[in-house]
């Protein structure tokens, strides 16, 4: 199958749970591969509202393993946990709920005044946790006005366990 401008939605229980669109779409192999040019996608909770957003150049997506892997200029903003995530690739596991990075590739996360980068990003949606195992560095804004805002630097280049 192959579509332009191509929009899915997903609905349990009545109300949309996930909506997908791209400017392109292939699946292939009784259904089971899909690929996606600049998808934009939106996941929403029980109660209706927006938890999640997010897009990127290009979408590979194994439903049968439930694995879907996202590249270049990836954003993901987590509504729930105020999260924006920027990414160059990610892979999310919908079975164990798990988003990582490749080996090496740096990730940049931002929440409320924090702003982390760091190598061998991993995020589990279960327990609403992440980290860095190599190079993190980041910022934290310790003022409420950006004008007047002193900021802090820490850096660790080596690895974290």
């Amino acid at each position: 199958m192959l579509a332009d401008d191509a929009c899915f939605s997903r609905t349990e229980n009545g109300k949309k749970v996930f909506i997908l669109s791209a400017k392109k779409v292939e699946q292939y192999k009784q259904n089971r591969f899909s690929y996606a040019k600049e998808p934009d996608f939106k996941t929403f909770s029980e109660d209706g509202t927006l938890s999640c957003e997010g897009k990127c150049d290009f979408l590979s997506a194994d439903s049968e393993k439930e694995e879907y892997i996202l590249l270049d200029n990836i954003l993901i903003s987590d509504k729930s946990n105020n999260v924006d995530i920027f990414a160059g690739s990610l892979k999310w596991n919908g079975k164990t709920e798990q988003l990582t990075s490749q080996n090496g590739e740096e990730v940049v996360l931002k929440k409320d005044n924090f702003t982390f980068k760091g190598i061998d990003f991993s995020a589990s949606a279960v327990s609403s946790s992440f980290e860095f195992k190599n190079q993190v560095s980041g910022v934290i804004n310790t003022a409420g006005d950006e004008d007047t805002a002193s900021l802090q630097a820490f850096d660790n280049g080596e690895d974290q366990k």
